[in-house]
């Protein structure tokens, strides 16, 4: 499959990702792992609460992988097998909330028969406000 000639071009913003945040989609993530019994404020609501949260809250690693799924509608195999991706959680998410990663294109070197890109990269909780920030670099 060929990639759109527009997303290796400065400024071109990947179609969002967009998620609904539920307790079963955190409990089925935060779960994935047999023998995970450890009481966490991804999968306890009172453990949530202990430390403050209202209400439990998506694991980082979640999100990056939305932010995975993104790269991947675009740059199809190249996000798996040529890319990196560095992210910091800037805010948490918590169940009930809608999750939208974004992404724009930042910088393209290009080299023979490869180019690298750099892709800025967040997410946005229902208010807005971000919850992630960082970037990715994919070889194509």
């Amino acid at each position: 499959m060929t990639i759109d000639l527009r997303a290796m071009e400065v400024g071109f913003e990947l179609p969002a990702v967009e998620k609904k945040i539920s307790d079963k989609k955190i409990y089925k993530y935060s779960n994935r792992y047999t023998g995970t019994f450890v009481d966490m404020i991804h999968i306890e609501k009172e453990a949530a609460k202990k430390f403050g949260f209202p209400d439990l809250v998506l694991q980082g690693t979640q999100a990056a992988n939305y932010a995975h799924e993104m790269l991947f509608k675009v740059y199809r195999e190249h996000a798996i097998n040529d890319s990196k991706i560095q992210v910091s959680f800037i805010k948490p998410v918590l169940a009930g909330e809608t999750l939208t990663v974004r992404g724009r294109v930042k910088e393209v070197l290009k080299e023979a028969s490869k180019a690298d890109i750099t892709v800025e990269l967040w997410s946005e909780d229902s208010a807005g406000d971000k919850t992630m920030v960082g970037e990715a670099l994919v070889r194509v």
